[in-house]
């Protein structure tokens, strides 16, 4: 659902008394569902499905391919957790991924963006695809060893879960332990690091804030 879709169903929810109770009722019930059951952590379940979106584009190598990480990364962690659906796009995960360095962008690109921001200097530039976005992500580091990735795309990046908007096309968000800001001007970029001044100095440097 869109968001102001989602903000009636939400309000018509809580002001319907025999929709509340039947919302209660799937809760218990699925709350009996899962008792016996072991979660994989957030972490684990962004950084899978981060790996998965990354895969070649081609639809049904990529579910044979995502099944098979899956699997292997569920036998990796014991075999005893449930990945749940999440509510993250697949872009978002894909690039907390990046970001980490358990799946990189691995294609040329050249540099489109200053090779310093701040005490920020650009390391590497790289390209790829992610669900249909084409990105590409200019790493930098700062003399303190922390780490920034502006990534440019040709259009809007989606809204991560749980994001916090800001004034005009801005939002922020934490995921996995990374900070974000996004922003649409002066173009569409997603900045991530490690620590959340330094994101903040790059979207300063760049005008996205």
């Amino acid at each position: 659902m869109s968001r102001r879709v989602r903000r009636r169903f939400e309000v018509h929810v809580v002001d319907c008394p025999d929709c509340w109770d039947e919302v209660r009722l799937g809760g218990v019930g699925r709350g009996f569902a899962e008792a016996g059951r072991d979660l994989a952590p957030q972490a684990l379940r962004d950084r899978i499905r981060g790996e998965v979106a990354l895969l070649a584009p081609r639809p049904r190598l990529r579910f044979r391919v995502g099944v098979g990480v899956l699997a292997l990364a569920l036998g990796a962690a014991g075999g005893g957790f449930l990945l749940l659906a999440s509510d993250q796009p697949s872009v978002i995960e894909a690039l907390v991924a990046d970001f980490h360095g358990d799946r990189r962008l691995d294609g040329a690109a050249p540099g489109a963006l200053p090779v310093r921001l701040g005490d920020l200097a650009l390391v590497e530039v790289a390209a790829g695809e992610v669900d249909g976005l084409s990105v590409v992500g200019h790493r930098y580091r700062d003399p303190a060893g922390h780490s920034v990735t502006v990534y440019r795309a040709d259009r809007s990046f989606p809204m991560a879960e749980g994001a916090r908007t800001g004034r005009g096309p801005t939002w922020q968000a934490r995921v996995d332990g990374v900070a974000l800001l996004c922003s649409d001007r002066p173009f569409p970029a997603l900045v991530m690091g490690d620590d959340a001044r330094e994101v903040l100095l790059a979207g300063r440097v760049l005008g996205l804030t």
